[in-house]
């Protein structure tokens, strides 16, 4: 059955901004951090530079950082019951959702992708980062042995195209929604990034996507 997160970590944004933030706006997030750490950050330069503040995200154990933009709910725990590759970061316009069902029933197309991807509509985005972690039967395995579409800090994921279909794990595959699905590499680690972006959109929710995507810092 699916079941709402209990979130963890609520994180509001106090009304005090950090000097670092020039804006004086303010805004909410939800964040299911488990052991991840959370900062307030200023708008990236590619967004509105006057709006709400954004959410820093820090995960030592799973050794990465990301920037997550106001009204965004996200999660550092894993969504589905995938070992390999593991769910390292998923984050959506709307409330996440975990599977605890038979695994054989998650979204899938090419890629097995959270039960949460379904609940998208159309005026909703979803992203999702899972990472290799060991060898399989296929001959590919951390590091390098992945060809990857693109390599983390050379332009923006926006630019890249997808490696495959994901509209069949959407809600209605006929609404036009944008979907991705992009293997990236950055320092010696490979990661795969489904996204799902729907046909109405906000310009602010695609950009905001996109610059929470861009900002991924593994270590």
């Amino acid at each position: 059955m699916k079941q709402y997160l209990g979130w963890i970590a609520a994180i509001a944004i106090a009304a005090a901004v950090s000097a670092g933030c020039s804006s004086g706006h303010t805004a909410s997030v939800n964040i299911d951090a488990g052991d991840s750490t959370t900062t307030v950050l200023a708008p990236p330069a590619t967004v509105d530079t006057s709006g709400p503040t954004w959410t820093k995200v820090t995960d030592t154990e799973a050794g990465f950082t990301i920037n997550v933009p106001p009204g965004w709910s996200a999660t550092t725990e894993s969504l589905t019951q995938l070992t390999d590759p593991v769910e390292r970061f998923t984050a959506a316009t709307f409330p996440l959702t975990r599977w605890d069902g038979n695994p054989d029933q998650l979204p899938r197309c090419d890629v097995v992708l959270p039960a949460a991807v379904s609940n998208a509509g159309r005026a909703d985005a979803f992203a999702t980062i899972q990472e290799r972690v060991a060898a399989t039967g296929g001959g590919e395995a951390t590091g390098t042995s992945i060809a990857p579409d693109f390599v983390l800090g050379q332009g923006s994921f926006a630019n890249v195209p997808t490696h495959a279909d994901l509209t069949c794990a959407t809600s209605d595959p006929a609404a036009g929604f944008d979907t991705r699905w992009i293997r990236f590499e950055a320092n010696g680690r490979s990661f795969y990034l489904a996204v799902v972006i729907g046909p109405d959109v906000s310009p602010e929710h695609r950009a905001g996507l996109w610059a929470m995507l861009d900002s991924f810092r593994p270590a």
